[in-house]
């Protein structure tokens, strides 16, 4: 701002003449209506006419800003709120099925099992009153079970499976069950493969319900 522009502004007004008079005088003489209203609002501290005021738009324009930001963390919150809950939900609703063992309605068995590396995830099993019956996938060369056991059951051995057929091992005399009890039948078993004819071992775990 310019100061003798300032003071002289300061002089006429103490001389009795008003910021019109001055503000018309002054641009007559080539300052800019801008610089002179500018000295003048110092000078008196009233906005004179012709004195730049914000737009309508420009007043908005904080509270565009802040309304925006607004909706973006909202839709940020919501976005990780559902993903959450997609997450939880799925795990809750896991462990109420397996709790319940409502899998694979077929025969009353559950599919669901660990281990078995070797064979492949079981096909089938049932447990039915002392009886424990389960089935492997195909096999890709012949086997013999040598030994295979099944808590609570008598062990089984001497099962032979040719290549390209399902492996199925019955275990007799197993705890008694009722139907709808809930079991967990660990298996060991020992066999041959005919390709290279070792020994192998396979264990696993077997859950269900009885039929």
């Amino acid at each position: 701002m310019d100061r003798e522009l300032v003071d002289y502004i300061r002089a006429e007004l103490n001389a009795g003449r008003s910021p019109e008079e001055i503000k018309r005088v002054l641009i007559g003489q080539g300052w800019r209506e801008t610089d002179v209203d500018e000295a003048i609002n110092s000078v008196t501290g009233v906005q004179t006419a012709g004195a730049a005021e914000p737009s309508r738009e420009e007043e908005e324009k904080p509270a565009k800003k802040r309304s925006k930001k607004k909706i973006i963390i909202l839709i940020i919150a919501i976005i990780v709120i559902a993903y959450l809950l997609l997450v939880f939900g799925t795990l809750i609703v896991s462990v109420i099925l397996y709790q319940l063992m409502l899998f694979s309605p077929g025969g009353g068995t559950s599919q669901i099992s660990t281990g078995f590396s070797g064979f492949g995830k079981p096909l089938d099993y049932t447990y039915s009153g002392t009886r424990f019956e389960i089935t492997f996938p195909p096999v890709e060369y012949g086997r013999t079970v040598r030994t295979a056991t099944a808590d609570g059951c008598d062990p089984a051995s001497g099962v032979r499976t040719p290549a390209g057929e399902d492996m199925e091992l019955t275990f007799t005399g197993c705890n008694a069950l009722s139907s709808g009890e809930r079991y967990s039948v660990e298996l060991k078993i020992t066999y041959t493969k005919e390709d290279v004819g070792w020994e192998m071992g396979e264990t696993g775990t077997a859950n269900g319900i009885a039929v």
